[in-house]
């Protein structure tokens, strides 16, 4: 019994590792999504100079750029929906395969099924952190003075 509770502690330890390392790749996923997006507003900076040039103001510029993420945002996410339910039946007919078909499906498929309320609750944190690390970009790019780019 002892043994079984050390070799318990220890997974969870891992776990524990695990997870601080997955919200460091997160953190660092959100940087890099920072910066990928000042340099693709950077390279457009002569088309808002010339939204900016023909009369569009900084809301407009910034509703411009958050519905493009925003689009962007639900394709990713749908696409990851694509994928993950490929995956989970993948796995199914991986798992009953090894098990010579032996198995009950009805159990296989309970532990392979997709989790609506997780998946929903992913999909909103993608929002919120796509959306709040795009800010940043946003803002920079409406703040472009149309004069200064266009004169070049």
């Amino acid at each position: 019994m002892g043994e079984l509770y050390i070799l318990i502690q220890r997974f969870l330890a891992w776990e524990a590792i695990y997870l601080t390392f997955s919200y460091f790749l997160f953190g660092i996923c959100l940087v890099n999504t920072v910066g990928i997006l000042l340099a693709k507003f950077q390279a457009n900076r002569k088309l808002i100079s010339l939204y900016r040039a023909l009369g569009a103001n900084r809301g407009v510029i910034m509703k411009i750029h958050f519905l493009e993420i925003l689009m962007l945002t639900v394709a990713s996410v749908a696409l990851g929906f694509v994928l993950a339910f490929a995956g989970l039946e993948l796995m199914f007919h991986l798992r009953m395969y090894q098990a010579d078909y032996m198995a009950f499906a009805e159990q296989v498929r309970q532990i392979y099924q997709f989790d609506g309320e997780l998946a929903l609750l992913t999909t909103i944190g993608i929002f919120l952190a796509v959306g709040i690390s795009g800010l940043y970009p946003i803002y920079r790019s409406s703040r472009v003075s149309p004069a200064a780019e266009l004169r070049g």
